[in-house]
């Protein structure tokens, strides 16, 4: 059973029951597709897998930056932040694109 308020012109406010009826017969079983079920599994994983690997990097590369820097190291970090400019865009890249399949596959 479902319940709505119903406003009136007078500003009263009156409960108005709905009845549905009952459904009956519906004994056709659900049929899930494993092909399917399979492919979101799997885009799940990537997605997740892949912003994980993003976050990481990134905390990675500026934990490893404030070690050099600590230990006097500067040329080292200059060179590490060229790897992590070649590295950031292409593992973002790819999440981004892990992470809008996901959300845009058929459900």
């Amino acid at each position: 059973m479902a319940t709505r308020k119903v406003i009136r012109g007078s500003g009263q406010d009156e409960e108005v029951t709905i009845e549905g009826g009952e459904v009956k017969g519906f004994d056709v079983p659900f049929k899930i597709d494993p092909l399917k079920k399979q492919r979101a599994a799997t885009t799940r994983a990537l997605a997740y897998l892949l912003v994980g690997i993003l976050f990481l990097s990134v905390v990675v590369h500026y934990g490893m930056v404030a070690w050099l820097l600590s230990n006097g190291r500067k040329d080292v970090t200059v060179e590490l932040g060229t790897i992590f400019s070649t590295w950031l865009p292409v593992i973002s890249g790819l999440a981004g694109s892990a992470v809008t399949y996901y959300f845009a596959q058929e459900k």
